[in-house]
């Protein structure tokens, strides 16, 4: 039954938002200008105090300030299961402005209304995943992020742009059937053995030239912060993404892509 609900859920979310582009535009295979941004949130029951899940949400919103024409839009859902079950709500692909005519006013007219279009399309895809983070009436108990992980890459494989940029809404506690990192003593020795361990059974993913946000982070202390902080920044320097100090954290400092 639960994993009926997130299969209609995504059914329902892919067919009303999915891209309708027309025949003289470029496809997402040859497109090479914009960004894919592809969203991870965390929807574990760490993560189910209603404040959390609004920071989610506002954060959420800041980052779809930052879509334009041309980019494209994803939304996954970390959960126990991250990588078995239908985990995305959102994939949309934003079509470019073709502009119709030459002049400088009709030009301008064409701009204002796609601009009105671009804002309507995001004020629907926010309430979508608002709704997903304020509804809590299924328990998640683990958090499978590593798996998620496979997921964007998935993602960032499907589309061709300039940018590509992963943004996880999770406090980056890795609970699964494999590692517990609210327990687990996690020391440089450990993070080489769980990356060596990921690479050899296949499990480690390919973020080239992916810049990564994390907001949210959290731990019960401190020190376990930076511990698995230091996990997550290794762990995304051998999937050859971008995590830099700054953009690990609580909240999110910036988004200026």
């Amino acid at each position: 039954m639960k994993i009926l609900y997130f299969s209609i859920l995504s059914i329902i979310c892919l067919t009303m938002f999915s891209c309708k582009k027309s025949a003289d535009n470029q496809s997402a295979s040859t497109e090479t200008t914009g960004k894919v941004v592809c969203v991870l949130t965390d929807l574990s029951e760490s993560t189910v105090n209603p404040e959390i899940r609004k920071i989610y949400s506002e954060n959420f919103k800041t980052i779809l300030e930052e879509i334009t024409h041309g980019d494209v839009l994803v939304v996954g859902l970390i959960t126990q299961r991250s990588v078995i079950e239908p985990t995305l709500c959102i994939k949309y692909e934003f079509s470019p402005i073709v502009f119709k005519h030459d002049t400088q006013l009709f030009m301008n007219a064409e701009l204002r209304k796609a601009n009105q279009e671009l804002k309507n399309i995001k004020d629907s895809l926010y309430n979508i995943v608002d709704s997903v983070l304020t509804r809590t009436n299924r328990r998640i108990l683990h958090t499978d992020i590593l798996s998620s992980l496979r997921v964007a890459e998935r993602v960032f494989n499907s589309f061709t742009r300039q940018k590509r940029i992963l943004v996880i809404l999770s406090d980056m506690i890795e609970d699964s059937d494999t590692y517990n990192f609210e327990v687990k003593n996690i020391t440089p020795q450990s993070i080489m053995n769980i990356v060596e361990t990921e690479k050899q059974n296949g499990r480690m993913p390919n973020l080239s030239n992916v810049k990564v946000y994390v907001i949210g982070a959290s731990a019960k202390n401190s020190k376990r912060f930076a511990m698995i902080q230091d996990f997550w920044t290794a762990y995304f320097k051998e999937s050859g993404a971008l995590l830099v100090p700054e953009n690990y954290g609580a909240a999110l400092v910036s988004f200026k892509e």
